[in-house]
């Protein structure tokens, strides 16, 4: 058994895998996380965001578009986002979540509690809006695919190449096509 968790993603799952001649088969039994071990003085990491970048667009939120709040809730929901996005930065700072993507901190999302839900787009206006589309085509597939669990993921692995594939009502998928 082993951990299968995206680069950047806060957990993956546990993966069952036997090997049978030059080919590794297995597949995710439950949610897990994986911790990299590191020195006791551990240097906190600075978050890339500009807090003063401006803020160009605000509206009310629709759950109906994108739950933010799934990041932290729902570890099916998690998984299924960062494997698609996985240079994706998730933080909370009081009642806000912040979302940025690692190599593009200049556009960001930030979705606001109070007075209601709302969602800012900051800084670089293409990137913040293709990061906007981009988790409500996330959210829109994980939804059109009946939320999958993390059990319903499977993987295979070669000398030359590995893949993990979706197990859903329709049969199997990987990697997701949107167009």
């Amino acid at each position: 058994m082993s951990v299968l968790q995206p680069h950047l993603a806060m957990l993956g799952g546990l993966l069952r895998a036997l090997r049978q001649d030059e080919t590794l088969q297995g597949s995710l039994v439950q949610v897990a996380s994986f911790m990299e071990l590191r020195a006791t003085d551990y240097p906190k990491k600075k978050i890339p965001l500009d807090f003063r970048a401006s803020l160009f667009t605000s509206f009310p939120m629709s759950p109906s578009l994108f739950q933010p709040w799934l990041v932290k809730d729902n570890h099916h929901f998690t998984f299924f986002l960062y494997y698609d996005l996985p240079d994706l930065r998730v933080f909370q700072k009081q009642a806000s979540l912040f979302f940025y993507r690692e190599g593009f901190p200049e556009g960001y999302l930030a979705f606001r509690q109070e007075p209601s839900l709302q969602v800012e787009l900051h800084g670089d206006h293409t990137l913040a809006r293709a990061l906007w589309n981009r988790l409500i085509r996330v959210y829109s597939l994980w939804n059109q695919l009946e939320r999958p669990l993390i059990t319903h993921y499977h993987f295979e692995m070669d000398s030359c190449s590995q893949a993990l594939s979706l197990s859903t009502p329709g049969g199997r998928i990987w990697p997701f096509a949107y167009e």
